[in-house]
């Protein structure tokens, strides 16, 4: 399977399962009623097991912390606030 994923989206096997896991946790950061959860449980339930890693994956596809995103989403600074989310 990781050489299929290597040749066709030219990404490794890690790279292309953690798009999809900040994704999720990005929506899940910008729903209202997960608000009381905290990011690190967040990341849990969209697959990441440490929180070490998950900051690494979200900063790595987005350019944000996690805590920043939160940030940028709740208090938008300019026109361009969906900049950071991970498109498919």
């Amino acid at each position: 399977m990781s050489q299929i994923i290597n040749e066709n989206f030219s990404t490794n096997f890690n790279n292309f399962i953690n798009k999809y896991r900040v994704k999720e946790a990005q929506r899940m950061l910008l729903e209202g009623n997960n608000k009381t959860f905290t990011i690190e449980s967040i990341a849990n339930s969209a697959g990441f097991h440490s929180k070490s890693s998950f900051n690494t994956a979200f900063k790595k596809l987005t350019g944000l912390t996690p805590s920043d995103f939160i940030r940028l989403k709740e208090h938008p600074q300019s026109e361009n606030e969906n900049s950071s989310l991970v498109e498919n």
